[in-house]
């Protein structure tokens, strides 16, 4: 009772440490939530493109430790799998001793109580028959009736046998889990494949700095999450309840009388196996062999009265004689199934396949996922953030913003022109100033660029010059008489061409080319 009573505390221990894993990840997704609602409520989207360089070397960090993490679960992935595997193969042994033991008490039962008693029994009914010698006839039908004793001993002895074994043979099938191994295995892998997956979609999007592929592993990623924690819980849980079985898988497999229920003296026996153990079928089995060894000796001397006055008796005595040595044969491999080496060897190979090999290849699991859940806790919240500092991309010309013929961009934003207009010193103020104080101003910066416009023209044989000058001058005159540029406010600069413009830059400078 008081095994039984710590027994049940340790699991609800267990129960408890499995629920921590459960309990961090309502936590996260708490944290998470309060975290997006207050990004969503309070902060702007970015104008503009930002370095992060922390946030990328971070995630790069975190990406790295997780990929190295998902090796070490492949590998205990393996080594689990080699421990079922041990544990499979010293379970299906186990099952075929016991299935030996019950199949050689079944035929040593059946030859003594069946075959063997119906040839003695054929052997009497020869004797009775009327001999040449009546003192020769009684002994043989004394050493016959003594001999069906002998065999009915020998019988009762392996029905002894048989019942003890009754409590000893188990189904062991149901510890064959090599059948659901396989599924354990494949999802194992498939999930460390994924967090995988995950990772790389990191590694690309912090390369590239796509703004959709890290909001997809950050998705991908809360996933994730969820996947790593329960699943810790459940590693936990089996970590834990294997590491107190395998402190004292004896005293555990003894405490279990509910469900197996065997005699004590039986389960010490096979569970330590020591050389001076008490063998609880050793005296069964001895007497079963006492009673055919004197059944084998009456049956030497029958055959030896009865060749001379029962000829016709030899026949059935090489029967029996045939009958008793193949007893005799499986009763020592009865005796060799029974003794305690073979299944203790077996015992110690599954306990090495559950206590070294399951239970190393578990613990290497459980910091795999331990170190994944952490690391992608760490990948959602700085890839988020990393994420909304992020803008799309969008297609520059390479262009000298010096040059005076600066071209229209694709965007008729008005920062572009602003910038234009203002930083053009080659054109008129009218155009630059992006709002002139007074009329008396519009007047002397129009009159100032109707001057260039002619000293232009006169300097620039160039028939697209003169164009522009003649547009200059057909342009209404305000009332003061004075012509301004036809060019209204916000309008693109003309079409920029580099060969053009160089030309005209070599007739700026030296004016003596026209």
């Amino acid at each position: 009772m008081p095994q039984t009573a710590t027994i049940q505390i340790d699991c609800w221990a267990i129960t408890l440490w499995a629920a921590v894993p459960i309990a961090w990840l309502f936590l996260s997704f708490m944290f998470y939530l309060i975290y997006f609602c207050c990004w969503c409520c309070c902060c702007k989207n970015p104008k503009g493109k930002e370095k992060i360089p922390c946030h990328k070397c971070m995630l790069v960090c975190c990406t790295l430790l997780c990929l190295g993490a998902i090796a070490v679960g492949l590998y205990g992935n393996q080594v689990i799998a080699k421990g079922v595997e041990k544990f499979a193969v010293a379970t299906e042994e186990a099952n075929s001793t016991l299935d030996d033991i019950e199949t050689k008490v079944e035929i040593i039962d059946r030859t003594l109580s069946d075959d063997m008693t119906q040839e003695v029994e054929d052997l009497q009914a020869v004797f009775k028959q009327p001999g040449s010698n009546a003192t020769v006839q009684k002994k043989l039908q004394d050493l016959t009736k003594d001999m069906m004793t002998k065999i009915e001993n020998a019988a009762d002895s392996i029905i002894n046998v048989q019942n003890e074994l009754e409590d000893v043979t188990l189904d062991l099938s149901i510890l064959s889990v090599d059948t659901y191994e396989f599924y354990r295995w494949l999802t194992t892998i498939i999930v460390l494949c994924w967090e995988a997956l995950v990772c790389i979609m990191v590694f690309i999007g912090v390369g590239k700095t796509s703004r959709c592929l890290l909001f997809l592993a950050a998705v991908l990623g809360l996933i994730t999450l969820i996947i790593c924690w329960t699943t810790l819980g459940a590693e936990i849980f089996l970590v834990l309840g294997l590491s107190d079985f395998c402190m004292e898988p004896d005293t555990y497999i003894l405490s279990q009388k509910a469900v197996m229920p065997v005699d004590e003296e039986i389960m010490e026996y096979y569970l330590y196996c020591y050389p001076s153990s008490y063998h609880p079928f050793e005296d069964f089995l001895e007497q079963c062999q006492v009673s055919l060894d004197e059944a084998q000796a009456n049956l030497k001397r029958v055959e030896k009265l009865a060749s001379d006055d029962y000829p016709k008796a030899m026949s059935v005595v090489h029967v029996i004689d045939r009958g008793l040595n193949q007893t005799e044969i499986a009763l020592h491999d009865l005796q060799t199934f029974v003794n305690c080496d073979v299944i203790h060897e077996e015992y110690l190979q599954a306990l090495t396949g559950v206590c070294h090999d399951i239970l190393h290849g578990l613990t290497l699991l459980l910091l795999c996922t331990l170190v994944g859940g952490l690391m992608f806790t760490v990948l959602v919240l700085v890839g988020s953030c990393a994420w909304r500092k992020l803008v799309n991309k969008k297609d520059y010309y390479k262009v000298d913003k010096t040059d005076p013929y600066f071209p229209k961009p694709q965007d008729d934003s008005a920062p572009y022109l602003e910038n234009y207009y203002s930083n053009n010193t080659t054109m008129p103020a009218i155009l630059r100033s992006p709002e002139p104080q007074d009329a008396a101003e519009i007047n002397s910066l129009s009159s100032t660029g109707r001057d260039s416009m002619e000293i232009t023209s006169h300097t620039r044989p160039n028939n697209d010059i003169t164009a522009r000058t003649n547009r200059y001058h057909d342009a209404p005159a305000q009332p003061n008489g004075e012509h301004t540029l036809p060019l209204i406010r916000g309008s693109p600069p003309p079409a920029y061409h580099p060969v053009q413009s160089e030309q005209y830059r070599q007739y700026d400078e030296n004016p003596s080319l026209s």
